[in-house]
């Protein structure tokens, strides 16, 4: 069985004829430079796409900032109708803001009338233009009898500093 020290030997006669060791030390230097030529692309490469990662997230956190900006200034008015005991049972018509921007130019129509030409929007309080941001909150009182029950289709309408129209709809029941 051949021992390191023989094949030790051999490579040591193998370098000692003259011109074979520039040769290998030649053929080490193209490889090493082939090597370092494939790392810098390699390196290249990797550093182009987190260049391009780095751009996506930044892209991401600007729409991210964009909605919150968004969300800031404006309004999300929502509606419930709502019974309140008293010496008789009355009925509400609750809307409140839950956004975070003010509520203007509010429009509230039941079955598609506003609410003040609907038979049930016998509405004492005056009619409500602003709302302010969460958690705001405004009621029209409204005058049920048994042949005037819900349901009713509701629509409110607003505009906020969003610069988007705000729409709620739902059916109240």
């Amino acid at each position: 069985m051949p021992h390191i020290s023989d094949f030790l030997a051999k490579l040591i006669e193998w370098f000692s004829k003259p011109g074979r060791a520039a040769f290998a030390a030649f053929i080490l230097s193209a490889f090493s430079l082939a090597l370092s030529i494939y790392a810098w692309k390699s390196s290249q490469r990797t550093a182009k796409k987190q260049v391009a990662l780095k751009a996506k997230f930044l892209e991401i956190e600007q729409v991210r900032e964009a909605d919150r900006q968004t969300r800031k200034r404006k309004a999300n008015l929502v509606a419930e109708l709502v019974a309140k005991p008293g010496k008789t049972m009355r009925d509400w018509l609750e809307i409140t803001n839950t956004g975070e921007g003010e509520a203007r130019e509010i429009s509230v129509f039941l079955d598609n009338k506003p609410i003040r030409k609907h038979d049930a929007g016998c509405v004492i309080r005056e009619e409500i233009d602003i709302l302010g941001p969460k958690p705001s909150r405004f009621g029209y009182l409204l005058f049920l009898c048994d042949q005037l029950r819900p349901p009713f289709k509701l629509k409110i309408t607003w505009s906020d500093d969003s610069g988007e129209p705000g729409s709620y709809e739902s059916t109240l029941t």
